[in-house]
């Protein structure tokens, strides 16, 4: 088996147990998607966000909804394996959160959170350009998939 197949029985494994995890929700298989695969669960009961999941690069598990889009990688590496597999559940469950940074109506930033304590701990951080500019009204919206 090459190195290229096995990064794809990698994340076919992790995507098949992160379905196990939440079985309710359906997910499809980006056929032709411009990665190696791809896994999209759209806005459906128990999911208020589009999510997609997939690998790219041959070895980077990217996890994205809403603006948030953050990788892990290698994917060889079981311990990324692991937080990854923890951060995509932990929003599926709405135990986690994302905080999106706005510059008027552009998202400069959006990080992962998972609660700790009586606050939240970031997990992982998006961002663009427009997070240096100085100009536009700030403001927060909180992107959580809460189940009530």
């Amino acid at each position: 088996m090459t190195r290229a197949e096995n990064t794809i029985e990698i994340a076919r494994r992790t995507f098949a147990d992160i379905q196990s995890r939440f079985p309710h929700l359906q997910t499809t298989v980006d056929a032709g998607a411009p990665v190696e695969l791809s896994v999209t669960l759209q806005v459906q009961p128990g999911l208020k966000y589009k999510v997609n999941l997939n690998l790219q690069n041959n070895d980077e598990l990217h996890f994205s909804a809403s603006h948030f889009s953050l990788e892990w990688f290698p994917c060889t590496d079981s311990a990324r394996v692991d937080d990854y597999i923890a951060a995509v559940s932990g929003f599926l469950s709405g135990v986690f959160r994302i905080v999106e940074h706005y510059r008027g109506h552009t998202c400069a930033k959006a990080e992962l959170q998972s609660p700790k304590d009586a606050g939240w701990k970031t997990i992982g951080i998006w961002a663009n350009r427009w997070v240096l500019l100085p100009w536009g009204k700030k403001h927060l919206v909180v992107v959580r998939n809460n189940l009530d």
